[in-house]
């Protein structure tokens, strides 16, 4: 490390990892997230590695915007290596558990979290508004929790956390249905939603390992809806029923 650069600490859902930064402002767009901080780097921004990560963004941004988000496919293919990974999609907790919607970006995700919050209101709190942490616990539950990559919404809060629910994949459509997929069905669409991309078959193998994980105890279902409110009540109703069976 030399004498000038400086480390900060970035802590998700209980993984910590420290950072140095190219660009000065880099670590004000991490916001609560990160603090400045003493000891060895995880992670080093350099230049070669930004250029890679330049088709993150379409358009010409500032400097700090864009390494923020080329930290965030760094840090995803980290967090591998501690069996935690990093999703597309708004995330957030409702009768005690965490819901994920996710899909392709400009299919409707934070139209249906509007939803489901002018339904609801203060009964769903949001964990994310774009970019979540899975991780496991020791018995095999998957935990949901917040990122710095929340989306140009900013929704979402520091080390706020839950187990996951269930999944609904969201497509667009002419009319609103909703049904829950199998595993099989599942799995080729979730798989392009997280945002790791391997680079060598080893992670390739733990990120595989980690959806399977997921799906073995996890539901899915898939949404093809108007974007209206009574997609998000169809959903809302079919979560509850599918809840009600599971406690009996």
């Amino acid at each position: 490390m030399s004498q000038e650069e400086k480390v900060y600490s970035l802590e998700l859902d209980g993984y910590v990892i420290h950072y140095s930064f190219l660009f000065p402002g880099t670590y004000k767009l991490f916001g609560k997230y990160i603090r400045e901080c003493e000891g060895p780097c995880d992670i080093r921004m350099t230049h070669e590695l930004l250029e890679e990560c330049r088709w993150i963004v379409a358009e010409e941004v500032p400097d700090e915007y864009l390494e923020f988000h080329a930290l965030m496919l760094v840090t995803a293919k980290y967090l591998l290596s501690a069996d935690r990974a990093i999703i597309h999609g708004v995330s957030f907790i409702w009768k005690e558990k965490a819901w994920i919607i996710t899909a392709p970006s400009g299919t409707g995700k934070t139209t249906q979290y509007r939803n489901w919050r002018s339904l609801l209101g203060k009964g769903i709190q949001v964990i994310n508004g774009d970019k979540s942490v899975l991780s496991f616990s020791d018995d095999g539950r998957v935990f949901v929790s917040s990122s710095p990559w929340q989306g140009k919404e900013r929704y979402g809060r520091p080390g706020f956390s839950a187990e996951l629910g269930g999944i609904i994949l969201l497509e667009k459509g002419d009319h609103n249905e909703i049904r829950q997929l199998t595993a099989k069905e599942a799995v080729r669409s979730l798989f392009v939603e997280f945002i790791s991309i391997p680079d060598t078959p080893e992670q390739i193998r733990i990120l595989g390992n980690i959806l399977e994980r997921i799906l073995d105890r996890t539901p899915v279902w898939k949404l093809t809806n108007l974007g209206d409110l009574d997609s998000a009540k169809l959903t809302k109703d079919t979560l509850s029923a599918y809840l009600e069976v599971q406690h009996g």
